[in-house]
């Protein structure tokens, strides 16, 4: 087993958990994917865990708890298929579509599961058999071809107009208000504000890129251009307590998601009017700059609220 000083944790507790599986007749072939099963895991890594089940047992052991979980009237109550997560301990169930778990201990845990007649010849990009019983030579996985995230994950929503004219109605609509939440000196508007822009910003980015928002998240360098990444700094205010420095990071998060935009809406065939927004941006500048100008370059807060 591929384990580490950094993985104590994730292994300690598959040793105790495989205990419990053994037990289980119909479980034919328990094995991990990703980062544990190769080495590259960290101390924070999910357990990547898959199982195996007996054809005539998968119903009953994986589907129909899966079913009931995902239907039931209070879901944080939900086991999921318990007979093969007992040996957890205590766990909150946090996806029925799929397991998703989270243990005691802040171990999150991923499982999935096939009938075993879908095991031979599976595909993978790197595993580690925990438990078998299937022949020596079985299940006989065999190594996936190198796949782009794109190809592994892509995001199966289409790019149409009207997913681009959605998001430039936001952006607009953002940028019309921003000046009045400068003048009322509402430094928590100005911020969530900001956390608005900045993730649809990335929506934007994930859409562009061809993944379903928010997939490998924790591997944002892996997935995005470099420059894509270096352009986010300058959307962060230095001091987030001071009104005043919100003026930059909101022009150019505004700026970028222009940008996305329109690269976006020529993919689509449309929905992004760029003139449009070239003209409310510079008006927007414009707002902002007078602003800062009448002020000293010091906004202030209203009563009440953070001092500037």
């Amino acid at each position: 087993m591929p384990e580490t000083p950094a993985t104590a944790r994730q292994w300690a507790l598959i040793r105790s958990w495989l205990a419990d599986l053994r037990e289980i007749p119909a479980l034919d072939l328990v094995w991990l994917e990703g980062s544990l099963a190769d080495g590259r895991a960290g101390p924070y890594s999910d357990i990547d865990i898959r199982f195996a089940i007996a054809d005539e047992s998968f119903e009953q052991l994986w589907q129909r708890p899966l079913l009931g979980a995902s239907r039931s009237a209070d879901p944080w109550l939900q086991k999921g298929p318990s007979r093969l997560l007992a040996g957890l301990g205590d766990y909150l169930l946090l996806e029925a579509s799929f397991v998703r778990a989270l243990t005691a201990n802040g171990l999150l845990v991923e499982a999935g599961a096939i009938p075993t007649s879908l095991a031979a010849g599976k595909e993978l990009y790197e595993w580690e058999i925990l438990f078998s019983r299937l022949p020596p030579d079985a299940p006989g996985f065999l190594v996936t071809s190198n796949q782009t995230p794109q190809d592994a994950w892509p995001d199966r929503e289409p790019l149409t107009k009207a997913f681009v004219w959605e998001r430039a109605k936001f952006l607009f609509l953002m940028m019309l208000h921003t000046p009045a939440v400068f003048h009322g000196g509402e430094l928590h508007s100005l911020q969530m504000s900001l956390d608005m822009a900045r993730s649809d910003l990335l929506k934007l980015m994930w859409k562009r890129i061809g993944l379903p928002y928010g997939k490998r998240a924790k591997h944002m360098s892996v997935i995005f251009p470099a420059s894509w990444l270096s352009s986010l700094n300058g959307t962060y205010p230095e001091n987030p307590a001071k009104i005043s420095n919100f003026v930059s990071p909101l022009l150019r998060t505004y700026r970028l998601q222009g940008e996305h935009s329109q690269d976006l809406s020529a993919k689509a065939g449309g929905g992004f009017p760029h003139q449009r927004f070239d003209m409310h941006f510079a008006w927007l500048n414009r707002e902002l700059s007078e602003m800062l100008e009448r002020h000293g370059g010091l906004l202030q807060c209203q009563p009440g609220s953070a001092p500037a």
